[in-house]
């Protein structure tokens, strides 16, 4: 029987899951590697638009292993996701109640005063993909090209951090200076207050061309940081439950790969990527750990692994399952009403499990001739419940 098409987004170009370094596009591999292998000019819209969204995604895995708030915030959303797998029964018996999980998940959305988490990696990975991509990049093409992707909404979490800087030193200043200043914010407990702090309280004090042109290290003694102190810098030390299972190996390779210091002025500004050279591997060692990829038509679905998980088949599957794992909680806490959750595998008709939905960010499903009773997630979400996805499902709206 030939397969079905899987369609792995049914809107996005993209998408990244910071919290274990998988990412899933809207395209093919064998689209991706055609275009990757002779970037387009953005006159091509489709290979374009796939290019951005990749670069897109590659800088919220920087991200990851970068900034101090959403490195924290993959260990904790990893951890209390287990605490909610591992503890299913008293979930079970106070359905009612406020997750530790579902809590921590909503930290990137929640806006103060005008910003949010969210709009601070939005906006970065917007603009510095489109740096990244663009054959001479300048700020008035990417506004243009801005208002054309992401058109209308002021508040809209791809164009307001950029806009609210852009309010205070002009739009110009704002494309150098955006990524950087986003890089230091995101390095506090509270990134949107810090990010207003500096661009309301701070900035004003400083030379915005002086600042454009900075190092990390000058920019985090400008705005009263050390450099030395960050979680690059500190990796060895860093306590046992505070070690990632994925992003700290991706961050200890990337690491060793590029040097820290190197790292962090990617970090700061991610389009210097292009600057550098090409024997260091910094393409290859930052690309997202797998990516999953949209079939085309009758064929299945595939994944691509990049540094450290190309190496480490092991870390590879791993990236999967924590996955579909925290899918799994995000499910039972966060989204338990939600009736259109975007479900991609193959068995919807035969799976016993499918409706239940707690494999809807499961990225590997076994082929049809294999049967659903293959599937990994059912092994591994019994393995962590002692329950099988569907009976927890109906526990748990019994």
């Amino acid at each position: 029987m030939p397969e079905p098409r899987i369609t792995l987004l049914p809107q996005e170009s993209g998408r990244t899951f910071a919290f274990s370094g998988m990412v899933i596009v809207r395209e093919s591999k064998a689209f991706f590697e055609r275009v990757f292998s002779a970037p387009p000019q953005i006159a091509d819209d489709r290979a374009f638009e796939l290019v951005l969204a990749v670069c897109h995604e590659m800088i919220h895995v920087l991200q990851a292993l970068s900034t101090a708030f959403l490195y924290s915030y993959s260990v904790a959303i990893v951890q209390r996701a287990f605490e909610v797998l591992d503890h299913l029964d008293v979930l079970l018996k106070d359905k009612g109640r406020t997750t530790a999980f579902a809590e921590t998940y909503r930290l990137l959305e929640v806006r103060h005063k005008a910003l949010s988490v969210r709009d601070l990696l939005e906006g970065v990975a917007v603009l510095e993909s489109y740096k990244l991509a663009a054959p001479t990049p300048s700020a008035l093409e990417f506004l243009a090209l801005r208002e054309r992707l992401f058109p209308g909404d002021s508040t809209s979490c791809y164009r307001i951090s950029y806009d609210y800087l852009a309010a205070q030193i002009g739009p110009f200043a704002a494309f150098d200076l955006l990524a950087p200043l986003s890089f230091l914010a995101l390095q506090s407990d509270d990134p949107p207050s810090s990010f207003q702090t500096i661009v309301d309280d701070l900035l004003p004090q400083t030379r915005p061309e002086h600042l454009a042109q900075a190092s990390v290290a000058d920019l985090f003694t400008t705005f009263g940081m050390s450099a030395g102190d960050h979680l690059l810098y500190n990796l060895d030390s860093m306590p046992q439950d505070m070690r990632h299972p994925v992003v700290y190996e991706c961050a200890r390779f990337a690491a060793a790969t590029l040097g820290v210091p190197t790292l962090l002025e990617i970090g700061a500004r991610p389009a210097l990527i292009n600057r550098l050279d090409p024997a260091l591997g910094a393409t290859e060692t930052l690309l997202p750990p797998v990516i999953a990829f949209s079939s085309s038509p009758n064929a299945k679905l595939e994944a691509l692994s990049s540094g450290l998980a190309s190496q480490d088949r092991t870390l590879a599957e791993l990236i999967v399952h924590l996955t579909g794992l925290v899918g799994a909680a995000e499910r039972l806490t966060v989204f338990r009403d939600a009736s259109d959750l975007h479900q991609f595998c193959p068995h919807r008709t035969t799976c016993p499990h499918f409706a239940a939905a707690l494999c809807h960010h499961y990225f590997a499903p076994p082929s049809l001739e294999l049967g659903y009773a293959h599937c990994g997630f059912i092994r591994f979400f019994e393995g962590r419940t002692h329950m099988k996805p569907n009976q927890a499902w109906a526990a748990l709206n019994a």
